[in-house]
């Protein structure tokens, strides 16, 4: 009897074991599969009625999970030097009465087949970022939080603009290129 209940009880702990691993290595493997963002480092500039417009292109380059939870801040960065040469810099969190369409709720899984593009999303803003990025001691970074839509992680995704350059007149091109096409037409009006 007594060897009977040795083999129960170590039956027991292998399966208790056993099943820890698993549940380990689940874990393990779900927290490798993470959202996939790329940001355009290009701005494209339209302007419609004499109010300019300045639009960040996402994308989603998973082609298996699409993204939700996304949320996006501006982060306005001043680069402070003192007369001795050594510098800081100061950042302020841009509110929403700076910014629209900011909260785009999720992408579409990357397929190339998509017409519409809902693997892509637009960010825009009314700032006048070539005023900004002129002073030369003013640069902002976008920050895109988004969560994988099978794993529920979540990663944050950041592109920094400091350079005037950057700001393209035009449009985003359709699909997964990051280009900003110019447009014949200056009163041009962005769609997503």
């Amino acid at each position: 009897m007594s060897n009977f209940v040795l083999h129960i009880g170590i039956s027991l702990l292998a399966g208790m074991v056993g099943g820890g691993i698993f549940f380990i290595l689940i874990i393990l493997s779900l927290s490798q599969i993470k959202p996939e963002l790329r940001i355009s480092r290009y701005i494209a500039k339209s302007v419609h009625q004499g109010v300019a417009r300045y639009d960040f292109k996402i994308i989603n380059c998973s082609s298996r999970r699409a993204v939700k939870n996304i949320s996006v801040e501006f982060i306005l960065i001043k680069n402070n030097e003192s007369e001795s040469g050594s510098g800081n810099s100061s950042a302020h969190i841009l509110s929403g009465t700076d910014i629209y369409n900011s909260n785009i709720s999720s992408l579409d899984k990357y397929n190339k087949h998509d017409k519409k593009a809902g693997y892509t999303g637009r960010v825009s803003t009314h700032l006048n970022l070539d005023e900004l990025l002129a002073t030369g001691n003013l640069s902002f970074q976008l920050s895109v939080t988004a969560t994988d839509s099978f794993s529920g992680v979540t990663k944050v995704f950041v592109q920094t603009f400091s350079d005037k350059s950057l700001i393209k007149l035009g449009l985003h091109e359709l699909g997964v290129s990051v280009n900003v096409s110019p447009q014949p037409n200056s009163s041009i009006q962005s769609v997503i």
